[in-house]
């Protein structure tokens, strides 16, 4: 029996269908699924399937437009019908369709502001600092604009916790977004009506209790394939089989604590020998063969996360 066949036999079986998910995969559906970075979370991880679909065709969707009206009649009615499966062209093939949840743990948001520190540097002394130090202002423009952006740079990152966060860049958006062509600018026309400043913000520990079993709604469209297929296909008939799947209203009510990235996430489920090809992004040298599988594997799906694809590799 073929990979393709085996794997979804093995989604069919209740007994089996558990022992397709590991913890690496579950992990990187629910960040491709919820934005994890502020609210993060943990294994174990444990699949919940409410509804299983095997073998859908996806087919083109459709519109169809018309108009009528009564014999002999001048009212004119208009309709507009969407339809699914007209002619068997553009079909794609969707292995399972998952809609449950996944377990996972997590900590609550507890930690609370205690405390604010803020500092406002003044701005209107930089030129007289700057002829304290070198006796009178540069007569040329370029030298003068360079002393007064060292200076208020260096007066606003005094005031900072972290310094080194108060970049050059950071600094140029600020002016910019304030609508100063320069340091001269801001400094002269835009005196006593702009400010910049920091503020420390200090948060009480977070709660020391142990995370906490949460579930979190998923709705996958599983592809299943073979070593071998094209990376560019597959995305290409994801994206397309989205778009279809999401006018039929297959998403589920989302955990309101996580941002949602994706209401309906596209599976790929692939054999784990796939990241033995060295063309594969991650590793390094020195990686045995399991480790270079985990690296590659892990890099993979980062990039196919932010896609809106989740990747599930498992042994053929």
């Amino acid at each position: 029996m073929n990979y393709v066949d085996a794997t979804l036999i093995r989604l069919a079986e209740p007994a089996t269908r558990l022992a397709v998910f590991d913890d690496a995969a579950l992990e990187q559906l629910l960040t491709a699924v919820y934005d994890t970075d502020l609210a993060p979370v943990e294994g174990p991880f444990q699949p919940v399937f409410d509804e299983l679909r095997l073998g859908l065709a996806v087919s083109r969707f459709g519109v169809i437009e018309g108009t009528w009206s009564p014999v002999g009649g001048i009212e004119r009615m208009e309709a507009r019908f969407q339809t699914f499966g007209l002619g068997q062209e553009d079909v794609i093939r969707v292995d399972a369709l998952w809609r449950g949840s996944i377990i996972a743990r997590t900590s609550p948001a507890t930690s609370r502001i205690i405390e604010v520190e803020s500092a406002w540097p003044s701005l209107g002394t930089i030129d007289a600092e700057i002829v304290a130090a070198l006796g009178a202002l540069p007569a040329q423009a370029q030298a003068l604009e360079q002393e007064r952006r060292a200076r208020l740079i260096a007066r606003i990152r005094a005031s900072l916790d972290q310094p080194a966060a108060f970049t050059d860049a950071v600094f140029d958006d600020w002016t910019k977004s304030v609508g100063a062509t320069s340091v001269s600018d801001l400094l002269t026309r835009f005196q006593g009506a702009v400010f910049g400043g920091g503020a420390k913000v200090t948060f009480s520990p977070p709660d020391p209790s142990p995370p906490s079993p949460v579930a979190l709604p998923v709705a996958a469209a599983m592809m299943i394939r073979d070593a071998g297929f094209s990376i560019a296909q597959l995305l290409m008939e994801s994206k397309m089989a989205r778009e279809r799947l999401d006018r039929m209203g297959l998403e589920r009510t989302v955990n309101s604590s996580f941002r949602l990235r994706q209401p309906l996430l596209m599976v790929w489920v692939a054999p784990i020998s796939i990241f033995d090809d060295a063309d594969w992004p991650g590793g390094a040298q020195g990686m045995n063969n399991n480790q270079l599988r985990a690296a590659r594997r892990a890099q993979a799906g980062a990039w196919l996360a932010r896609e809106g694809i989740g990747l599930v590799a498992t042994n053929a």
